[in-house]
Formats: structure tokens, sequence, C-alpha cells
């Protein structure tokens, strides 16, 4: 289909998903680079070339997909996600922070995104070594579900594990 169609999006995407499905997530990620490269105005194409990213570039470049993705979807809920994420990964608190505010008021009458906010209000806190509100954040994400707080705790320690300013106990 790639090569019946090389100058469309959607062979590329389409293949990418085969890729995926069959585990080869580097192949994947080459697919939708060439996907969004031929048509960025889809966003189903940024979310899993965000999502691959993630997996695939180091802080800069991956930071640089996902404020793509942001400055061409400022609504989506998701695409700030990725963002915020990508600048708490890059040691940049103040702008993620920045985001992360304006993805909770966007977020803050969808109960399906309450979690994932939280979780990286949590990984905010830990990156910048507050223990007090790492603590209320725990308790927040816990009355939230029980059973998503490590799905949420875990990552966020990890994603700001190179951060200096989190201190040797909590890791």
């Amino acid at each position: 289909m790639v090569q019946d169609y090389p100058k469309e999006a959607k062979p590329y995407a389409l293949y990418g998903d085969v890729l995926i499905a069959f585990g080869k997530k580097g192949l994947a990620y080459q697919q939708y680079q060439k996907a969004v490269a031929l048509n960025n105005s889809v966003k189903p194409l940024w979310a899993n070339y965000i999502e691959l990213a993630e997996l695939f570039e180091d802080g800069p470049e991956n930071e640089l997909i996902a404020e793509q993705a942001y400055d061409l979807f400022p609504n989506d809920i998701t695409m700030a996600m990725a963002y915020t994420k990508a600048l708490i990964k890059s040691g940049k608190i103040n702008e993620a922070k920045s985001v992360l505010l304006q993805t909770q008021m966007m977020a803050s009458n969808r109960k399906e995104y309450l979690e994932s906010t939280k979780g990286l209000e949590l990984a905010l806190a830990f990156a910048e070594g507050n223990s007090q509100q790492v603590d209320q954040l725990k308790s927040s994400i816990k009355s939230i579900n029980p059973k998503s707080f490590l799905a949420y705790y875990i990552p966020a320690t990890l994603l700001v594990s190179n951060q200096k300013t989190m201190p040797k106990s909590w890791t």
C-alpha cells in the first residue's frame, strides 16, 4: 500500500499500526514520522507519533515533537499532557507547570483525565523536591482510584529519576 500511495499519510500510518501489532515499534516510529511529514493535520497520527517518540527520542527531540503537536492542537488535552511530560523530562519545570495548568483547565469537567493530570502534577512535585505536595497528591490520587495509584506513582518517580532535586528517600 505504501508503494502504491507514497505521497499519502494513511498507508504509512496503517503500516505503522501493523508494525506496532508485531512489536516492531522502532520501525513503526519511522512510518509515523513519514506519515506526519506528509500530513501534519491529523490528530490521531500525532497521538501515535508522540507516544512512539517518547520511546525513541532523547529529551530535546521528544520535547520538540510534543511542542509541535501542542502548537497544532492547542485545545487537545492529550497533546497538552504529552507536552507537559516532555517538558518535565527536559527539566523545564516552570514551563511544565504553565502547560499543566492550562491542561487542568481544559480537563476540569472531564473525569477521565483527572488521574492523568494528577499524575503529571505528582511528577512536577517530585521534580521540585516538594515532599509535602507529593504526600498530598499521593492521597488525592488514591482517593480517585486506589487501583491506579501505582500507575502514576511509579511513572512519576521514573520521569524525574535523573533530577538532582529528588530526595534519595523517594527512590
